[in-house]
């Protein structure tokens, strides 16, 4: 979707490579609760290390849309006329 406003290919590239991930951990995350309950989780416990590299990966792409966005959102506006402008 994002590749239809916005024609940064390396942030495309970079945000498709996430969606395997980012359903992979919805998933087993909701299988690992659901498990926990009684005791029977298969899955193994990730250190504090797994989950900083984790948060890193997320915090660094996320600054990345975000200059991305601020560049679509001012071409945007730079190219919108407005019904009540003079």
């Amino acid at each position: 979707m994002y590749s239809l406003v916005s024609s940064n290919d390396d942030l495309i590239k970079k945000l498709r490579k996430v969606e395997p991930w980012r359903n992979f951990c919805a998933h087993n995350a909701y299988l690992h609760e659901y498990f926990s309950r009684t005791n029977s989780s298969p899955y193994s416990t990730h250190t504090e290390d797994d989950i900083d590299k984790v948060l890193l990966h997320t915090k660094e792409l996320l600054a990345f849309l975000n200059e991305d966005v601020k560049k679509l959102t001012s071409l945007h506006s730079e190219n919108v006329s407005h019904p009540f402008s003079i």
